[in-house]
Protein backbone atom coordinates (compact mmCIF):
# COMPACT_ATOMS: atom_id res chain seq x y z
CA UNK A 1 0.00 0.00 0.00
CA UNK A 2 2.44 2.36 1.10
CA UNK A 3 4.05 1.92 -2.71
CA UNK A 4 0.74 2.31 -5.04
CA UNK A 5 0.54 5.41 -2.33
CA UNK A 6 3.10 7.10 -3.14
CA UNK A 7 2.47 6.60 -7.17
CA UNK A 8 -0.73 8.19 -6.34
CA UNK A 9 1.01 11.10 -4.93
CA UNK A 10 3.96 11.51 -7.42
CA UNK A 11 1.32 12.26 -10.61
CA UNK A 12 0.42 15.70 -8.90
CA UNK A 13 -3.38 15.60 -9.73
CA UNK A 14 -4.06 18.36 -7.05
CA UNK A 15 -6.56 15.77 -5.84
CA UNK A 16 -8.71 16.68 -3.18
CA UNK A 17 -7.13 15.52 0.21
CA UNK A 18 -3.80 15.19 -1.05
CA UNK A 19 -1.16 13.48 1.29
CA UNK A 20 0.18 10.53 2.19
CA UNK A 21 -2.35 9.93 5.32
CA UNK A 22 -5.50 10.01 2.83
CA UNK A 23 -4.28 7.89 0.67
CA UNK A 24 -2.70 5.43 3.39
CA UNK A 25 -6.24 5.20 5.13
CA UNK A 26 -8.38 5.07 1.58
CA UNK A 27 -6.35 2.30 0.80
CA UNK A 28 -6.10 0.48 4.02
CA UNK A 29 -10.07 1.43 4.52
CA UNK A 30 -10.37 -0.25 0.73
CA UNK A 31 -8.58 -3.98 1.76
CA UNK A 32 -10.53 -4.08 5.07
CA UNK A 33 -14.19 -3.96 3.23
CA UNK A 34 -12.53 -5.82 0.78
CA UNK A 35 -11.41 -9.04 3.38
CA UNK A 36 -14.65 -8.12 5.57
CA UNK A 37 -16.42 -8.99 2.13
CA UNK A 38 -15.44 -11.96 1.04
CA UNK A 39 -14.90 -13.19 4.78
CA UNK A 40 -19.02 -12.60 5.39
CA UNK A 41 -19.88 -13.20 1.98
CA UNK A 42 -21.04 -10.23 1.18
CA UNK A 43 -22.72 -7.95 0.26
CA UNK A 44 -25.12 -9.76 -2.08
CA UNK A 45 -26.39 -6.62 -3.59
CA UNK A 46 -28.12 -6.26 -6.73
CA UNK A 47 -27.22 -2.87 -7.18
CA UNK A 48 -22.84 -3.52 -6.86
CA UNK A 49 -24.09 -6.50 -9.10
CA UNK A 50 -25.19 -4.21 -11.58
CA UNK A 51 -22.23 -1.62 -11.01
CA UNK A 52 -20.22 -4.61 -11.31
CA UNK A 53 -21.62 -5.26 -14.98
CA UNK A 54 -20.33 -1.63 -15.77
CA UNK A 55 -17.46 -1.23 -14.38
CA UNK A 56 -15.11 -1.78 -17.52
CA UNK A 57 -16.81 1.51 -19.16
CA UNK A 58 -16.48 3.05 -15.65
CA UNK A 59 -12.67 2.24 -15.83
CA UNK A 60 -12.53 3.20 -18.95
CA UNK A 61 -14.57 6.47 -19.42
CA UNK A 62 -14.30 8.30 -15.49
CA UNK A 63 -11.01 10.21 -16.65
CA UNK A 64 -13.00 11.82 -19.98
CA UNK A 65 -15.72 12.42 -17.56
CA UNK A 66 -13.76 14.28 -14.94
CA UNK A 67 -11.35 16.32 -17.28
CA UNK A 68 -14.93 17.85 -18.68
CA UNK A 69 -16.86 18.51 -15.76
CA UNK A 70 -13.57 20.29 -14.08
CA UNK A 71 -13.20 22.20 -17.36
CA UNK A 72 -16.16 23.62 -16.70
CA UNK A 73 -16.25 23.31 -12.50
CA UNK A 74 -12.59 23.31 -11.43
CA UNK A 75 -11.43 21.43 -8.41
CA UNK A 76 -10.64 24.06 -5.81
CA UNK A 77 -9.76 22.39 -2.78
CA UNK A 78 -12.26 23.01 -0.96
CA UNK A 79 -15.02 21.34 0.81
CA UNK A 80 -17.07 22.37 -2.20
CA UNK A 81 -15.14 20.06 -4.83
CA UNK A 82 -17.19 17.10 -2.71
CA UNK A 83 -20.19 18.52 -4.79
CA UNK A 84 -17.73 18.57 -8.02
CA UNK A 85 -16.88 14.81 -7.51
CA UNK A 86 -20.56 13.41 -6.84
CA UNK A 87 -21.42 15.12 -9.89
CA UNK A 88 -18.28 13.68 -11.97
CA UNK A 89 -19.12 9.94 -10.22
CA UNK A 90 -23.17 10.28 -11.13
CA UNK A 91 -22.16 11.52 -15.00
CA UNK A 92 -19.52 8.41 -14.84
CA UNK A 93 -22.10 5.96 -13.80
CA UNK A 94 -24.82 7.32 -16.40
CA UNK A 95 -22.33 7.09 -18.98
CA UNK A 96 -20.86 3.78 -18.01
CA UNK A 97 -24.44 2.88 -18.22
CA UNK A 98 -25.56 3.61 -21.66
CA UNK A 99 -22.22 2.59 -23.27
CA UNK A 100 -22.64 -0.81 -21.66
CA UNK A 101 -26.28 -1.11 -22.87
CA UNK A 102 -26.00 0.39 -26.27
CA UNK A 103 -22.44 -0.99 -26.49
CA UNK A 104 -21.30 -3.46 -25.04
CA UNK A 105 -23.99 -5.74 -24.32
CA UNK A 106 -25.07 -5.72 -28.18
CA UNK A 107 -21.27 -6.94 -28.48
CA UNK A 108 -21.24 -9.48 -26.23
CA UNK A 109 -24.87 -10.68 -27.81
CA UNK A 110 -23.61 -10.82 -31.56
CA UNK A 111 -20.25 -12.34 -30.22
CA UNK A 112 -22.30 -15.17 -28.54
CA UNK A 113 -24.57 -15.36 -31.88
CA UNK A 114 -20.89 -16.18 -33.53
CA UNK A 115 -20.16 -18.39 -31.88
CA UNK A 116 -23.67 -20.35 -31.14
CA UNK A 117 -23.79 -20.55 -34.81
CA UNK A 118 -19.77 -21.20 -35.93
CA UNK A 119 -19.03 -23.14 -32.96
CA UNK A 120 -15.29 -21.91 -31.29
CA UNK A 121 -12.79 -21.18 -33.89
CA UNK A 122 -9.84 -22.95 -34.02
CA UNK A 123 -11.72 -26.56 -33.95
CA UNK A 124 -10.46 -29.27 -35.75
Amino acid sequence: MPSVAAFSLARGDNFIMEGLTPVLIAYALAFVVFLAAVRFDRPRSLLLSRIGLISYSMYLLHWPVDVTVYRFVPLTGQIGDIATMLICAGLTLLVSWLVYRLVERPMIMFGRAIVFRYGVAGRP
